[in-house]
């Protein structure tokens, strides 16, 4: 799963964002370089979501990161950079967090305790799927007090 789609999903229970967590493999698939793309791509980011999941992958462009994202007053002089031919260290810390890292396993978690897991770099959000811990408590100790 590419860090852009983790991005844009939501808890399909909650409606929340999800944190990655517990990553177990990651790769880097380098792809061809979409400076316009990223560009366009800034204003629906939801910027500490991102930041968060690059320090959950472990991923060194964090420090290229911004804490908030540029403003909209600031992508013109970006778009004008770009169409000069100049790579911008912030756009390619994009390329490489959004387009290039892949999550092959792990978790997502939401806010509210449930969470989905990461296998094949495919996050599984079937309702059904997920596991909330303390529903996984709770059946556990009544499947351990029904077999005694």
């Amino acid at each position: 799963m590419r860090l852009l789609t983790h991005n844009l999903l939501i808890c399909p229970v909650h409606k929340k964002p999800l944190a990655i967590r517990n990553v177990s493999a990651v790769d880097i698939i380098p792809v061809e370089y979409q400076p316009r793309f990223l560009l366009r791509m800034i204003p629906r980011l939801d910027w500490s979501l991102l930041r968060a999941a690059a320090v959950s992958v472990e991923s060194d462009c964090v420090d290229a990161l911004p804490e908030a994202a540029p403003s909209p007053s600031e992508l013109p002089a970006l778009e004008k950079a770009v169409e000069s031919g100049d790579r911008l260290p912030l756009l390619d810390a994009l390329q490489r967090l959004l387009l290039e890292t892949h999550v092959v396993g792990g978790q997502l978690h939401c806010e509210h305790g449930e969470f989905y897991v990461i296998a094949d770099g495919i996050p599984n959000l079937l309702a059904d799927a997920a596991v909330n811990p303390s529903e996984t408590a709770s059946e556990q100790a009544a499947c351990t007090t029904e077999g005694s």
